[in-house]
């Protein structure tokens, strides 16, 4: 009762004295930084209002403040999951918020810090609950602050450093070094220990950036064609559909293997509408034109095995029979299962859960070159299916295993013209700078793009009026896929991460020291 009339006299007090106002130019700048709209040099700035509004501010209080401006934040960032379900994405939203409110609560911690260790104080706190996030209940590292800058191609390059992580810690370390100067309340001239250490890391970052850039990406010598269907959502496992999807798919797909003769052709997930391994008509289809293109075809389709289901990526070769096969690893938590079923089965009520089995094998794919100068050399690729590619984890593991390039086949048709597509989209990006490989993504409805190993955005299939969602067509481009591919990143994983976690825990350790050490000298 009284932990509860302190919440309800907190949100009185920020309700009626314009701190929700602060609170909210956060969350609005943040919001604003991911698509749709895309403006990521507001994410440099998005927390100082935020860090402003809590200073002087109890512990409940900060946590209460960045609960609320992660909540908001969250509810604009993710909004497009109410397509699927409402309660679900209020749910996650205040799941999501959570982590803001955990920062909240170690927030208070570095106003005891001297001024040049606070913000890297902060920005380690930060970093490693974002790791967390991406771990936790199978993970959803999803809306990093690292992905806002996917389209600032210097800032980003020390990802084949540090993974993603590193340009989070960036953006945050930034934001929690200049807030005071921000706000008026230190001069820039007395802030020198304070802001000197970020500028000076953040040039680096930018020098290093330049210099990866100035280098050519490895070449592409493996033609793949990327074909996107646009099957509505509605019709996708419709019965009476199954041919008009087929029959599209081939038809998109024909015309490139006559004009362009590529290696490979790559369908988006579950695009195949039938169920594995059962011998159908359309399965018999599907084989006979795969042999009279003499290309292999990579497709998504649902595999059902014994009693469990699996969501999955097979490869036919030029002759017709299966090459290899995927299986999806990390499936969506509350999406294509339920985690911790018997404690959460109740959720099934909210929200249209499938119930899908998890793949085990990093299976990594092999296609041979056709062209003059390609003819035999083996290509060797890795899938990842839907959201699998927001985890740096699992596409390190397809690298080390020999992949060279990353395929990652999805389907965002759910989410129409929200930001989804987008943000799904700065994932690429993000596995192909880590690991210096190029991402070829093919989708639905969009976004299918190419992605070299610096991370810049090479060909996306659009419309005659620039539109890549809900529109149909092909790319065929040469990509990089033999022998290519690595990096620090990729041979050492996190090793930010765990500096981020030994960093907070020894400065919480010493600020508890010293306020152990001052209430002992006050008695």
């Amino acid at each position: 009762m009284r932990l509860r009339k302190e919440v309800q006299e907190m949100l009185r007090e920020i309700i009626f004295n314009g701190t929700n106002v602060i609170v909210l130019s956060s969350s609005l700048l943040l919001f604003l930084s991911f698509p749709p709209a895309g403006l990521w040099p507001a994410a440099w700035i998005a927390f100082m209002p935020l860090f402003n509004a809590v200073e002087g501010r109890s512990v409940k209080q900060t946590v209460v403040l960045f609960f609320l401006c992660g909540f908001f934040f969250w509810l604009g960032a993710i909004s497009w999951i109410s397509a699927v379900t409402f309660i679900g994405m209020l749910l996650l939203c205040g799941y999501l918020a959570l982590y803001f409110a955990c920062f909240g609560l170690v927030f208070p911690l570095s106003r005891n810090m001297p001024q040049a260790l606070a913000p890297v104080f902060l920005a380690a706190a930060w970093t490693a609950l974002e790791y967390l996030r991406g771990m936790i209940l199978t993970g959803f590292p999803w809306a990093l602050l690292g992905h806002t800058q996917y389209l600032n191609l210097p800032a980003i390059q020390i990802s084949d450093i540090t993974g993603v992580w590193g340009v989070s810690f960036l953006i945050m370390f930034f934001n929690a070094a200049f807030y005071p100067v921000f706000s008026g309340r230190q001069p820039l001239d007395t802030a020198a220990k304070r802001v000197a250490p970020a500028i000076i890391c953040v040039m680096a970052a930018l020098t290093y950036g330049l210099f990866r850039l100035f280098t050519p990406p490895a070449a592409g010598d493996f033609k793949i064609a990327l074909v996107q269907g646009n099957i509505p959502q509605k019709l996708k496992w419709a019965v009476s559909s199954r041919k008009f999807i087929v029959d599209k798919f081939l038809g998109i797909s024909s015309e490139a293997v006559i004009k362009d003769n590529p290696d490979i052709v790559i369908w988006p997930e579950a695009s195949f509408p039938e169920l594995m391994g059962e011998e159908t008509e359309l399965y018999s289809r599907l084989r006979d034109t795969v042999r009279e293109w003499n290309t292999p075809l990579l497709f998504g389709a649902v595999l059902r095995e014994g009693e469990g289901y699996y969501n999955g990526a097979f490869l036919l070769s030029s002759g017709g029979e299966i090459a290899g096969e995927y299986r999806k690893i990390q499936l969506v938590p509350f999406g294509e299962f339920i985690p911790f079923r018997k404690t959460l089965g109740f959720l099934e009520t909210v929200v249209p859960i499938g119930d899908f089995y998890p793949g085990r094998e990093f299976k990594v794919f092999t296609a041979e070159g056709k062209g003059l100068d390609n003819a035999g050399k083996q290509h060797k690729f890795a899938v990842l299916i839907c959201f699998e590619d927001a985890f740096p984890r699992l596409s390190r593991r397809f690298v080390r295993a020999g992949a060279g390039l990353l395929v990652n086949m999805t389907n965002d048709a759910w989410f129409g013209r929200s930001g989804a597509s987008s943000q799904h989209l700065q994932s690429s990006v993000f596995r192909a700078v880590e690991n210096r490989v190029w991402v070829a993504r093919a989708a639905n409805t969009g976004i299918t793009a190419v992605i070299d190993s610096k991370g810049k955005i090479r060909d996306i299939v659009k419309n005659k009026r620039g539109d890549p969602l809900f529109t149909e067509g092909y790319l065929s481009v040469p990509v990089g896929g033999a022998g290519q591919g690595g990096s620090f990143y990729t041979a050492n994983g996190d090793l930010l991460v765990y500096f981020c976690f030994m960093f907070v825990f020894a400065g919480g350790l010493w600020t508890g020291f010293l306020h152990a050490l001052t209430r002992r000298r006050l008695k």
